[in-house]
């Protein structure tokens, strides 16, 4: 038979056991509370900084092609001009041979001048380099242009890429002197236009992998500026199998704007994307650090937590 005070005894360690249980299963309660909201703080955190680099490719982006395009625009307007200038001289002259156009390339500073018939068909050429009827032929022969020989008042203009990525700036008017087209030609290779050319790839100078993740764009489908590798001497960014894997995560399971875990060879990654301009902006950042700062606020609520309880149980 057990003793009424010793079964009081043990009512109270059950209950004092079920009142620590209890303390102890509402303390871990709150610091998983804590933990998700700072999981969602920190998300939230990396959902603006991310954004930020969005709005500032795109804000720039627009700059970069107005100068481009204003640098082109500029070239283009030369050269037709000089097709213009020509012409008149050709008719002032009364010959369109070689060597006649020979004379007008120099004085006009451009790599070819071209003259062809009604249907595109070369009459006399001079040019310097690889660039010259030959190898333009087939756009010379396109409507925009032979329209220019049936309608005297109209001109044209276009920049061409070559299979080099080299350009050729192409100026059309129609003949004074007879029926037909003089071309102007200004060719300039690609590493020319490289140099005169803003590239998205300085827009990524400050922003260094450990700070603000890894930030990929591209356009068509092609990476054109990126702070993850350096570009090749040919320009072009080989990406490691690791950073391709995520970007490609990030296009299958992320809504613009919006992060999302990427897990790449065994490591979880934060990613997200947007739409800047013509271009795709892919960042991402290991989500170890985000972790390490959940982990670190919910142990200390749990700590806290802790003490709290430390001080308030009786001695």
């Amino acid at each position: 038979m057990i003793d009424a005070p010793d079964h009081a005894a043990q009512e109270r360690d059950n209950r004092s056991t079920g009142a620590w249980l209890l303390v102890a299963l509402l303390g871990i309660a709150l610091s998983v509370v804590a933990g998700m909201m700072s999981y969602g703080y920190t998300t939230a955190q990396a959902e603006q900084r991310f954004a930020d680099v969005v709005d500032y490719v795109a804000t720039q982006s627009l700059s970069y092609d107005a100068f481009n395009s204003a640098y082109a625009t500029k070239n283009l307007i030369r050269v037709m001009e000089i097709a213009g200038e020509a012409a008149r001289d050709m008719e002032r002259d009364g010959s369109v041979d070689n060597a006649m156009l020979e004379q007008y390339a120099d004085q006009f500073n451009v790599s070819a001048l071209i003259v062809t018939d009604a249907s595109g068909n070369l009459v006399s050429e001079s040019s310097t380099g690889d660039v010259g009827y030959g190898s333009l032929a087939t756009y010379l022969k396109e409507a925009p242009v032979l329209e220019v020989a049936t309608h005297p008042l109209k001109s044209y203009t276009a920049r061409i890429t070559l299979s080099d990525d080299s350009v050729a700036d192409i100026g059309c008017v129609t003949r004074r002197d007879g029926e037909g087209i003089v071309i102007a030609v200004r060719h300039q290779s690609a590493k020319a236009v490289a140099s005169n050319t803003l590239k998205l790839q300085s827009l990524l100078g400050g922003y260094e992998t450990i700070d603000s993740g890894n930030i990929v764009i591209e356009s068509d489908g092609k990476v054109v500026a990126t702070n993850a590798v350096e570009p090749t001497v040919l320009g072009v960014f080989d990406l490691p199998a690791t950073d391709v894997f995520i970007v490609d995560g990030i296009k299958d399971r992320c809504l613009a704007g919006k992060v999302n875990l990427i897990n790449a060879d065994g490591e979880w990654y934060l990613g997200t994307f947007g739409k800047a301009h013509k271009f795709y902006v892919y960042t991402y950042a290991p989500a170890r650090r985000y972790f390490e700062v959940v982990a670190a606020v919910a142990a200390g609520v749990l700590a806290l937590y802790s003490g709290c309880c430390d001080g308030a149980s009786p001695r």
